[in-house]
């Protein structure tokens, strides 16, 4: 979905939308949903650009930021009972949770820039793949742009192990990304490969073999 809608913010904002639609006034509920019809309005109208580029959904966020804070106001309440102190620890959790999972995202996002150039690798890929190639990755799917921008099909988040199998099963070339430190599986050195900044590209098609 987004980078920073993570599950926890998700659902505080479920939470804090049901708190509003059950005791909210008239003006808020109107508000809530007149920003969250929009925001989803957006997307269907402008759906190609909005699976593309994952920065147009950020029209959501205005109803998530609105129903997520009326999740915490009722915290901010003196709490009497038990049960309101168990729920004041559950979204304390879930606060907590939120920012730690959006810093690992922020560090994910630009560690991932920083070691692997983006558009050195863009261009890497155009030189030695074909739009008919199927591409597989061990880089995360953060969606920095490489799919897109080197109009290509990427299968982030696989291992050496598993791409020499799926290679071996599925019918089009293959090639294998393989970025970062340390090295690839010893089975991977039967193939060919270049040398893109910090990762290699192997080709992994039956003539490569």
């Amino acid at each position: 979905m987004m980078y920073f809608a993570t599950p926890t913010l998700v659902f505080l904002a479920f939470w804090g939308g049901i708190h509003i639609l059950r005791s909210g006034t008239k003006q808020t509920r109107a508000f809530l949903l007149a920003l969250l019809v929009s925001g989803i309005g957006y997307i269907l109208v402008f759906r190609n650009a909005s699976f593309i580029h994952s920065y147009y959904k950020i029209y959501l966020f205005p109803a998530l930021a609105l129903a997520a804070g009326a999740a915490l106001i009722p915290s901010a309440q003196p709490r009497t009972r038990r049960s309101d102190r168990r729920i004041h620890a559950v979204k304390v959790a879930f606060i907590v949770l939120t920012f730690v999972t959006s810093g690992y995202i922020v560090w994910a996002l630009h560690r991932i820039l920083d070691q692997n150039n983006l558009m050195p690798l863009v261009t890497g890929i155009v030189e030695n793949t074909s739009q008919d190639d199927h591409i597989l990755s061990n880089l995360p799917d953060t969606g920095f742009g490489l799919e897109y921008y080197a109009m290509r099909p990427i299968e982030y988040e696989i291992d050496p192990q598993t791409a020499l199998k799926l290679a071996e099963s599925l019918p089009q070339n293959q090639a294998y990304l393989f970025c970062g430190q340390g090295n690839p599986a010893i089975e991977l050195d039967a193939y060919t490969y270049v040398v893109l900044g910090n990762c290699r590209l192997y080709r992994l098609s039956t003539s490569s073999g």
